[in-house]
């Protein structure tokens, strides 16, 4: 199965299975991620299409080019599989973490990038 489309499902029942409560001091952080979902999601889309390769093999290219930056995007992807969404569902997720949250997203953009400029730097 496709790593996007097993976020977005963790996500999605999420949000089905909290009772979705507001708390004014912090913002609801599913907006957030689904613009970085959106995101990575379009740009490793392109990359496979573009060497028509899978989305398996592109991440095999990466690694053996370059194994740390693909270690990173696995780790920043397993951190944004987190229940910041579920914490703000039941009213209880911190400004601190909304940040950090915020911040691990925003690092998650930007290594899919550097992953895919590496990706593209190599014969196809």
């Amino acid at each position: 199965m496709n790593i996007m489309t097993e976020l977005s499902e963790v996500w999605s029942a999420k949000c089905k299975t909290s009772p979705c409560t507001s708390d004014a001091s912090v913002a609801n952080p599913l907006p957030y991620f689904e613009e970085a979902f959106h995101y990575v999601e379009d740009v490793i889309t392109q990359a496979y299409k573009s060497r028509n390769c899978t989305y398996a093999e592109l991440l095999e290219e990466v690694q053996k080019v370059d194994p740390k930056i693909a270690a990173r995007y696995f780790e920043l992807f397993d951190a944004v599989d987190c229940d910041v969404y579920g914490k703000w569902c039941s009213g209880i997720l911190t400004i601190e973490e909304y940040d950090l949250f915020c911040k691990m997203v925003d690092e998650w953009k930007e290594i899919t990038s550097k992953m895919i400029k590496t990706i593209e730097r190599m014969p196809g």
